[in-house]
């Protein structure tokens, strides 16, 4: 039974198999993975319809239909109330390995900050774990409590980030007195952060060398540019601060310490010009255009292109089994760091995704008719 099931890898869209396979060394497992995913794509969602009522403006309205796969996404074309409201964080895939460290320094954060904020977030710590749960559990305190002073969501994202960093200082510092080594002080961490407000206003900022992609129109967006020493523009604020990069043979690093320009943390380079500033992104979010979400650390970057990580995550039946083959592929590609991916679901992607297994329903019927 097996067997016959996944058979149907080949009707998978050919538009995706050129990436998927394009390294021979990944081609079996994918393969395997895609197989998988199909088979788990045929268990039975319900098909019943919710009624939801859309608020204009003028103070009219009118009844839409809305399903189970309502998720975080909503119009940006329509003048509609937000979605969020019967929204669960549930809904989201997460997923996180060691790999083939002695520890997973990695951290993930998924919360409701406010009825019309959620709060996505992935970490990727170095130099112990201080840095990485000091701020996986207070960063988003922070930028709860910037976002109710009434200010822009990116003033809000840059001032929280700072708060974090100051106050990650300040715990160093007051563990070194009960007697912790100093060198807690090199300890840091990566900080990709989403914010989505109103159900359709992407936000991301982003430290370190952690990512975030949007799968739109079918195709890879990224949100985030990684923080390396490679970057010329990263590179001229850190020989301004009198630091340097050492250009080894693994990877650059300031000051031959640090592979990465823009951190929480890692006091002892901030005077060489390591920053806590976030880059910031915009997005309007298109119920028509966006599928997915995904924020992963660099054990995943590492090894899969984003347009990889799109065209696999595409093949899943849901957020959770997409996350957990991320990590899963990521570890057979060879990845050595530790692994953690968050994939958020749209609404166009939970859409497609009823369609479809709405025809392989109708197939199966058929195939039952046929044969009795």
């Amino acid at each position: 039974m097996f067997c016959r099931r996944i058979s149907g890898f080949a009707r998978i869209g050919t538009r995706c198999l050129p990436r998927i396979i394009q390294r021979s060394y990944r081609l079996q497992y994918t393969t395997v993975l895609t197989k998988i995913s199909r088979c788990f794509s045929s268990q039975t969602f319900s098909n019943s319809e919710i009624s939801s009522f859309r608020l204009w403006s003028d103070g009219g309205g009118d009844h839409v239909a809305s399903n189970p796969f309502d998720d975080l996404g909503a119009w940006h074309d329509a003048e509609a109330r937000s979605f969020l409201h019967s929204v669960s964080v549930d809904t989201v895939g997460k997923s996180t390995a060691k790999g083939q460290r002695e520890a997973n320094e990695d951290c993930y954060k998924i919360l409701e900050l406010e009825p019309d904020l959620y709060y996505f977030a992935v970490f990727d710590g170095h130099g112990g774990s201080v840095a990485v749960e000091f701020v996986s559990e207070h960063l988003h305190d922070c930028i709860k409590n910037c976002y109710r002073c009434d200010k822009s969501i990116k003033s809000v994202l840059l001032d929280a980030f700072a708060k974090c960093n100051s106050d990650l200082k300040e715990y160093c510092e007051w563990l070194i007195e009960k007697g912790h080594e100093r060198n807690i002080l090199h300890c840091g961490t990566t900080a990709t952060v989403a914010l989505l407000q109103n159900g359709t206003d992407l936000t991301v900022a982003s430290v370190g060398d952690s990512s975030g992609l949007m799968c739109r129109m079918g195709e890879a967006v990224s949100m985030t540019n990684a923080h390396h020493p490679s970057r010329e523009d990263e590179q001229r604020r850190i020989k301004l601060f009198n630091g340097w990069i050492d250009w080894g043979p693994n990877s650059p690093k300031v000051n031959g310490k640090l592979a990465m320009t823009r951190s929480i943390g890692d006091f002892h380079l901030k005077p060489y010009g390591v920053i806590a500033i976030p880059e910031v992104q915009q997005f309007k979010l298109d119920f028509k255009a966006d599928s997915f979400i995904v924020l992963h650390t660099d054990g995943v970057s590492h090894v899969m292109s984003d347009e990889e990580i799109t065209d696999l995550v595409q093949t899943c039946p849901d957020a959770e089994h997409a996350a957990n083959i991320l990590t899963h592929c990521a570890i057979q590609y060879g990845s050595e760091d530790n692994i953690t991916a968050i994939v958020i679901p749209l609404r166009l992607w939970t859409e497609k995704l009823k369609q479809k297994i709405s025809k392989e329903h109708s197939l199966l019927k058929n195939m039952r008719i046929n044969y009795i």
